[in-house]
C-alpha cells in the first residue's frame, strides 16, 4: 500500500478518520495504525465529511471521495488538486482544528 510504503521511506504521514469507516469491509486502518502510521479516530456522534489530502506541505486533493474501493471503481466522484499556498495552509489549519 502506497501510504504504508511512503511511512517506511521516512514521510510523515498522518491519517484522521471517524469510527464508522473502522466498520467498512476492505478499511485500512487498522492496518495502517499497526505498521506505526499516525492514525486518529473522530469517535463523536456527528462525523467530518473533509474528504482531503495535503501532499509535503504545498498540493491538497480534495473533493466527494471517501477514497474507498467503491469510490475508485464503482462511485461517481469528484478529486479537485489544489496547488496555493493560501489554499492548503487554509486545509492545514483546518487539519489541526479536527
Amino acid at each position: 500500500m502506497a501510504i504504508q510504503r511512503a511511512h517506511r521511506n521516512g514521510i510523515t504521514v498522518r491519517v484522521h478518520s471517524d469510527k464508522d469507516k473502522m466498520n467498512d469491509r476492505g478499511n485500512d486502518i487498522e492496518r495502517l495504525a499497526a505498521s506505526g502510521v499516525d492514525v486518529r479516530i473522530d469517535r463523536s456522534l456527528e462525523h467530518m465529511h473533509h474528504n482531503f489530502m495535503r501532499v509535503e506541505g504545498q498540493t491538497v486533493l480534495t473533493g466527494s471521495s471517501n477514497w474507498t474501493h467503491c469510490a475508485g471503481t464503482r462511485n461517481e466522484e469528484n478529486t479537485v488538486i489544489l496547488d496555493d499556498c493560501f489554499l492548503t495552509g487554509r486545509f492545514a489549519s483546518e487539519f489541526w482544528r479536527i
